[in-house]
């Protein structure tokens, strides 16, 4: 006669059924350039670039700076590599900033650029206050080992980010048997590609949420007094630690374990790790995390832009007339840091 499982057991059997198929679905293999290409329409679609320029460009990266659209618009890559030059330095520059201040992100583009150049020197970008959460795009280009080895104490964003895992690699493995139906390159284009270095369009700093600036012609007063306007809500929004620094690794976990893997990574590989705080107008000369930051690594600041409207598109991202100074002062440190010749 024929036995029939009992309800506990035939729960089980589908529990495990269920669980070996989702882990089936993760372990999926994909082409890493589709992932990168995933982003193509929104904010974040420049990271087609950083994998091409990091795998299809045979052009060193000497110096790699990672952060926000404030180092975006902050650091320029071809002013930053004459003022190198200037001082000695013929050093290849690559700026993978991208919108958004999440530290996780920053940990899966090292590992990116080390799966094929091996950087002198990482510049990592950082804000007033470290980020309590992980980057918003996190989870849609970490590679699943990645998004599997987050953080879990206070990662707010881990249960969305498992979740959607099977689903991401199923279309990603679908993009790259199929690349051309999911609107993917099989291959690199060379003529798409936009150049080894360059500076960052507005749209590539602020995404669609261009500055008033932008639209039309400031005169000095409005700039001020519009950039004096923005300064002040900005401070008042950041919020400062709420629990105990004892208790830092606990709200700051995601932000503050990415940043120690960074630094343990970087020193594994023999490059120089400092991170770079460019403060926004009129705002704080020092990230209110400084002492744990430098217990990780130095932090390279200055305050000769901040208190000058002129020198910000907004109050958070410098412009044009400011970013060949910042250039020339970031090259000054660079240069103390990796010894230019004659010093």
């Amino acid at each position: 006669m024929a036995r029939f499982l009992s309800l506990g057991r035939f729960g089980l059997v589908a529990l495990l059924t269920a669980v070996a198929g989702l882990a089936a679905l993760i372990a999926l293999p994909h082409d890493p350039y589709v992932r990168y290409q995933s982003f193509e329409g929104t904010i974040f679609e420049r990271l087609r670039w950083i994998h091409e320029r990091i795998h299809f460009d045979e052009t060193p990266i000497d110096v790699l700076v990672l952060g926000s659209s404030r180092e975006g618009a902050g650091v320029v890559g071809p002013q930053l590599e004459a003022a190198l030059s200037a001082r000695g330095l013929p050093l290849h520059v690559a700026n993978f900033s991208i919108p958004a201040s999440g530290m996780d992100i920053r940990e899966t583009l090292l590992a990116e650029v080390l799966r094929a150049k091996k950087p002198r020197l990482l510049i990592v970008g950082v804000t007033e206050q470290l980020p309590r959460d992980g980057h918003q795009a996190f989870g849609s280009l970490a590679t699943a080992a990645e998004v599997l080895g987050s953080p879990v104490l206070v990662n707010r964003k881990l249960p969305e980010n498992v979740g959607r895992l099977p689903f991401r690699q199923l279309k990603l493995a679908a993009g790259t048997w199929a690349p051309e139906a999911f609107g993917f390159d099989a291959a690199f284009v060379p003529e798409r590609y936009p150049g080894t270095s360059f500076k960052l369009s507005p749209a590539e700093v602020h995404g669609d949420n261009l500055p008033e600036a932008y639209a039309r012609e400031w005169t000095a007063e409005e700039q001020r007094a519009a950039l004096d306007a923005e300064a002040a809500q900005r401070r008042t929004e950041i919020t400062r630690p709420l629990l105990p620094e004892r208790l830092g690794d606990v709200e700051f976990g995601v932000s503050r374990t990415a940043l120690r893997r960074i630094v343990a990574t970087a020193e594994a590989n023999d490059i120089t790790v400092v991170f770079l705080f460019l403060p926004f107008y009129r705002g704080f000369e020092q990230p209110f995390d400084a002492d744990w930051i430098k217990g990780q690594a130095p932090i390279w600041t200055t305050d000769a832009f901040m208190r000058d409207s002129a020198n910000f598109i907004d109050a958070a991202h410098m412009n044009a007339r400011a970013t060949p100074g910042v250039a020339d002062w970031l090259a000054g440190r660079i240069a103390v840091e990796l010894g230019a010749p004659g010093r």
